[in-house]
């Protein structure tokens, strides 16, 4: 009886256990964001942004900025802030900080991807405290569409392996009775 009661028990886990695998799906993060913008002086920012917002920072990037340094990883540090507007400001310098590129978006960047808009930023060439340049960005956007959410296959494989179990182990108490 209580062999009975512990198997029903078991099966039951599983199944739910497996049910709320298959409704609980797998986001795919980081999304690649396409960055486009238009500095003061019409010169442009273009490129790409690989972010994830759980991690609070990008994996990786590719922005061509106003004084036509493109912004790589391997040439440039992200730094995490906060622009005046309490949004999310992504800012880029490279290793001696003469140059350092910073915008936000507004709404903020999410892992559902879409379209925001440039909420300010600018881009600045500094070679001495004294001698400073810095092109303010007038407008701009960033676009990402969101993969698809899926479960991985070995949810389904739960699932399946867990109702495969129900004739069974009707099989065995059929038997044993």
């Amino acid at each position: 009886m209580l062999k009975n009661l512990f198997t029903k028990g078991v099966i039951a886990a599983l199944m739910f256990a497996s049910g709320a695998a298959l409704t609980t799906p797998c986001e795919a993060s980081p999304l690649v964001w396409t960055i486009s913008g238009t500095f003061a002086n019409n010169s442009v920012l273009t490129g790409t942004l690989t972010y994830d917002p759980a991690a609070g920072a990008p994996s990786d990037w590719n922005l061509l900025g106003a004084f036509n340094f493109d912004y790589t990883p391997a040439n440039s540090t992200f730094i995490a802030g906060q622009c005046c507007t309490d949004q999310f400001e992504f800012i880029f310098t490279t290793s001696a900080n003469i140059l350092t590129l910073s915008f936000a978006f507004n709404p903020d960047l999410t892992s559902a991807g879409g379209t925001s808009s440039l909420a300010g930023g600018d881009e600045t060439f500094s070679t001495s405290p004294i001698n400073t340049n810095t092109i303010n960005l007038v407008s701009g956007r960033a676009v990402s569409v969101a993969t698809a959410r899926t479960p991985e296959p070995a949810t389904g494989l739960l699932c399946v392996g867990a109702f495969c179990l129900l004739p069974i182990r009707r099989r065995m108490k059929r038997s044993l009775n």
